[in-house]
């Protein structure tokens, strides 16, 4: 007897019956024909099909054992596009010219709409004949074309995602070439998102994207193609304008579609958005103005908008495109001047308007570029804001201003200060309070003695988080200072919620006293206001000694600027607070 395990080749009779089983088994309709097209066997799918056959439904695929499907096809093909294109098709495979034929092809059975597949496969070698399958195949090309759907598409808001997008936009270009009409693309950006995740969850973030989504198709034309690129992003591809105004005028449409009140969960919420248009030249070659070129430009554009306020929009301009590399090389060289130690913390003093004694001072951050030289803040800044790189020198500011206040607090009066500028992106990191507080720790500098210096915008960006944020601070014993006050992002309403203790009043109207009597008028309310507030005033940019007079005319408490110092080495302060208090330092090794 054999092994158990052995294999045992079974007789040559067995094998049609193995093989009829085979195809017995196949939901498939199969047929089995010899060299000349005669049907040598069926499945049981096929008789089936053969005896309930539905002419609708493709009657040429009849026949059984002993017919000629091949002639069938061909008597078929006269009245039968399918029938005409099977036959040739099989008869190419039984030629041996073809080793397979597929054809796809609708049918209608009684009313319903159907979807087959018909392949023609040749035998193996050695064998002549083919394999004729027939299916039905309406539930596989429904799941493909939902696949396909759902690829091309966004799950929540079922608007066209970034894969449909291309495909559009190309698309449109092409249809611009040949019509000179105009293409745009609309890059947008909803205004403060995160705070409505953050203060109601995600899942009642998820319907305001969905109203946005909608609000957005009924703003544009059905010709235009709104999508969702990501998260609170969506791109707007604005096809066959006859003039730029046009897009213009689709824009503010969006952007006063989103001014009523989205209501979630029976609250009323108010969402502001941002735009950014990149419109292509259909004057220009086809090839100067890509897809990827518009969406670039688009973004650069939305960055402006942003920058510029929010809820507006802005037009690409080459310029942009140009600040905006100089921005990312600013930024990569920002990066590696940290690396390197290129920068430096400038002092600037804070006077009192009474007597002009030394009441504080501001620690700056100045960059000394050896290739540069010395690179102003409004260069750097901004690109260390977008990079997030203001998190790590901020914290390096702070740092270095406490380990020299640490120097001056033994002759510096108890209610002399520093005043440390925190950033947006400072604003909101949750570890900025434990930050501080360690950093002033290390040093032995009472916290009493640090005013976190915060401007209007970056109250206005994040309310909430501001709030948590600078109240926690306080708990710590920090103060906090609103700096360049009266730009316009802050209001009464911020100055009663946030626990502020002075306005820095922005040197824009400083520089306009004496001789401007509305920026004399302005300063006296701000003034006015603070005093009715409990909140003291500093008043930034005093050049000349006609300013000094004026604001502390006007009632202002201190005032700092070129008039009496610019911003400098600590040495500086050292001296003033020195002829103030009569002490002299002994020198400090600097580590």
């Amino acid at each position: 007897m054999p092994e158990p395990d052995a294999l045992v080749p079974p007789q040559p009779h067995e094998w049609p019956v193995v093989a009829q089983a085979v195809i017995d088994a196949l939901d498939a309709e199969v047929a089995v024909l010899d060299r000349v097209g005669v049907v040598v066997a069926t499945n049981l799918a096929w008789e089936n099909r053969a005896t309930h056959e539905s002419a609708a439904a493709g009657a040429w695929v009849g026949g059984e054992p002993g017919s000629d499907l091949v002639a069938a096809l061909g008597a078929a093909a006269t009245s039968s596009v399918p029938a005409r294109e099977a036959l040739a098709g099989a008869t190419s495979v039984l030629g041996g010219s073809m080793p397979g034929y597929r054809l796809d092809y609708d049918a209608d059975v009684a009313g319903d709409p159907r979807n087959y597949r018909l392949s023609v496969t040749r035998l193996p070698d050695g064998v002549d004949g083919a394999l004729v399958s027939h299916e039905d195949v309406t539930w596989h090309t429904s799941l493909e074309g939902q696949l396909k759907d759902r690829a091309a598409h966004d799950p929540l808001t079922g608007l066209p995602n970034r894969l449909l997008l291309d495909d559009r936009l190309r698309t449109a270009l092409v249809r611009a070439q040949r019509s000179g009409h105009v293409v745009a693309v609309m890059f947008l950006d909803l205004d403060a998102f995160k705070a409505v995740n953050d203060a109601l969850g995600h899942a009642a973030g998820d319907q305001v994207l969905v109203a946005v989504a909608r609000r957005i198709s009924r703003a544009c034309r059905t010709s235009d193609t709104v999508t969702r690129f990501g998260g609170d992003e969506f791109v707007l591809v604005v096809d066959d304008v006859d003039a730029v105004p046009n897009v213009h005028r689709v824009a503010r449409r969006v952007l006063e579609a989103m001014t009523a009140p989205i209501v979630v969960d029976g609250a009323e919420l108010y969402v502001t958005a941002s735009l950014g248009v990149a419109v292509a030249d259909p004057g220009l070659p086809p090839t100067s103005t890509t897809a990827a070129d518009l969406l670039r430009d688009a973004d650069t554009a939305l960055f402006q908008a942003k920058a510029q306020g929010r809820n507006r929009f802005v037009v690409f301009e080459p310029a942009m495109r140009d600040r905006a590399t100089e921005r990312l090389a600013t930024s990569t060289a920002l990066r590696q001047a940290v690396a390197r130690g290129e920068l430096r913390v400038a002092y600037q003093p804070v006077f009192s308007c009474v007597d002009d004694t030394v009441v504080g001072t501001e620690a700056l951050v100045r960059w000394l570029s050896p290739e540069r030289g010395l690179v102003p803040p409004a260069q750097f800044l901004d690109a260390a804001e977008d990079s997030g790189l203001i998190v790590e020198i901020g914290e390096w500011v702070l740092d270095q201003a406490c380990r020299q206040m640490a120097v001056w607090e033994s002759i510096a009066p108890v209610d002399f200060r520093i005043g440390i500028n925190l950033s947006q992106r400072q604003l909101a990191d949750p570890n900025v309070t434990g930050m501080f507080r360690a950093v002033a720790a290390r040093h032995g500098v009472d916290p009493h003695r640090i005013v976190i210096e915060i401007s209007e915008r970056s109250l206005a960006h994040d309310p909430e988080t501001a709030e948590r944020t600078l109240h926690n601070l306080l708990g710590h014993g920090v103060n906090v200072a609103v700096d360049n006050f009266g730009t316009g992002y802050a209001s009464l309403a911020h100055l009663q919620r946030f626990p502020v203790g002075a306005l820095k009043i922005d040197r824009y109207f400083v520089s306009r006293l004496p001789g401007d009597r509305t920026a004399a008028t302005l300063v006296r309310g701000i003034i006015g206001m603070a005093r009715a507030l409990g909140i003291q005033t500093v008043a930034e940019g005093v050049e000349t000694e006609e300013q000094r007079a004026v604001v502390a005319e006007l009632g202002c408490d201190y005032y700092q600027g070129f008039v009496r110092a610019r911003p400098g080495v600590p040495e500086i302060v050292t001296g003033l607070l020195e002829s103030t208090s009569g002490v002299t330092l002994l020198p400090v090794r600097r580590p």
